[in-house]
């Protein structure tokens, strides 16, 4: 028998209305059973599987990492930052936090090797293989374009992107997180992004 769905295909587009749909899948979707192994999902889990398109069925963390192909850890970070700078997401996320008694005990741990990363990457030369510039392209349209301007990388090889547009300073680093493809360096407007080893 198929699950039903946590979250409707289409959230709303008034912000305050998109929060409330949210919150609601948080609370209802809380302990039902995960579509990739059926272990309960846990608050938090139910808003990252509607942050990665999974509304259908909510996922544990480790299944949305198997499924999107990202490093658990890697995923939950970006999706957390992402979560945090949106409205409602971020309403959701905190709902989720009361619901569970505290953020997921595996983001403290990510955060602190993230800190580690960080401190190195900076230091680091880069050398792109390519270099683009986006100009002020919304990011709708950026994320689309960059993930056929990465298609045609090596893995491995590192984009140089110049983007203009102010929602790039947000959205790539969530991008790069949900793809796999390592950001390796941001400093808006300039980011080096390496192709994802396939």
């Amino acid at each position: 028998m198929p699950l039903p769905s946590i979250a409707p295909a289409r959230l709303p587009l008034d912000t305050a209305a998109r929060a409330r749909v949210l919150i609601a899948a948080v609370s209802t979707g809380r302990g039902s059973p995960c579509a990739g192994c059926g272990k309960p999902v846990q608050a938090h889990e139910v808003l990252m599987s509607i942050g990665t398109g999974y509304r259908n069925a909510a996922r544990c963390l480790d299944c949305l990492a198997r499924e999107t192909g990202n490093p658990a850890d890697r995923l939950l970070l970006h999706l957390t930052g992402w979560f945090r700078h949106r409205g409602c997401y971020a309403q959701a996320w905190v709902h989720a936090t009361q619901l569970e008694g505290a953020e997921p005990a595996r983001l403290a741990q990510a955060e602190a090797f993230q800190g580690v990363a960080h401190a190195l990457a900076v230091g680091a030369s880069l050398d792109p293989d390519d270099v683009w510039d986006a100009g002020d392209m919304g990011c709708g349209e950026l994320v689309m374009a960059l993930r056929l301007r990465l298609k045609d990388l090596d893995p491995g090889e590192i984009l140089e992107l110049r983007a203009l547009d102010l929602g790039a300073r947000e959205d790539i680093p969530a991008w790069c997180g949900m793809t796999g493809h390592p950001l390796l360096r941001a400093k808006h407007p300039v980011y080096f992004i390496q192709c994802k080893e396939t």
